[in-house]
């Protein structure tokens, strides 16, 4: 689903004429919903664990950081995504028992907002 946002933004910013597909900040967001997907999915398909834990929680914050930014455009497409990506966090959270578990997706999270954050004030 993030897969499908990402092109449907980068064809929707191409149809602009006053932004254009090689701007910084329309790279920077097509990237970051890339890499939250990749994250997504590989967090997905491995097992239960630290990784998975991270991976998603990483994905979850930063679609989270995405469909606030953009709540009246693209960010409304994003919503689903993101409520389920965080879900899937938590559960894998959960599954590895423990605090550490959710110290670890605290931080990654933190990390993917961190990421957004500077990118947004750089680009």
């Amino acid at each position: 689903m993030m897969a499908g946002v990402d092109v449907f933004y980068v064809l929707l910013i191409s149809a602009q004429e006053d932004t254009g597909v090689g701007d910084s900040r329309v790279l920077f967001v097509a990237g970051c919903l890339a890499v939250a997907a990749i994250c997504t999915a590989i967090g997905a398909l491995i097992p239960d664990g630290p990784l998975r834990v991270v991976l998603l929680a990483a994905s979850g914050c930063t679609l989270l950081a995405w469909t606030f930014l953009g709540i009246f455009s693209i960010g409304i497409l994003l919503v689903l995504p993101t409520i389920l990506t965080i879900r899937s966090a938590a559960q894998a959270a959960g599954a590895m028992a423990g605090e550490f578990s959710y110290g670890v997706a605290a931080t990654a999270g933190f990390a993917g907002l961190a990421i957004v954050a500077i990118g947004v004030a750089n680009t």
